[in-house]
């Protein structure tokens, strides 16, 4: 498990999926955890990578992922995350 893949552990419970589309953002695929740590039966989201200037950090370039939608069903989430890897399509 590489770091990226280990920051959204810390806030869902199981990764199923991480993939980029033809822009070069990555979205990925999780079992949420609500505060209490414990995955919620049944709830998936939906995380987006971030990247952001942080003169602190080497490279200059910090990496957070932040959540699309959660709290939706494992077909919704599906959905939303097949139509985010598509990106925008051109008529």
């Amino acid at each position: 498990m590489n770091v990226l893949q280990r920051r959204i552990v810390d806030r869902a419970a199981k990764v199923h999926k991480i993939a980029s589309n033809q822009a070069g953002r990555r979205f990925a695929l999780a079992l949420d955890s609500r505060m209490t740590g414990k995955p919620c039966a049944g709830t998936y989201g939906v995380w987006s990578e971030s990247l952001n200037y942080a003169g602190h950090t080497r490279g200059g370039i910090a990496r957070s992922w932040r959540y699309c939608q959660m709290g939706m069903s494992l077909e919704d989430a599906e959905a939303l995350f097949a139509r985010k890897i598509a990106g925008k399509q051109l008529p």
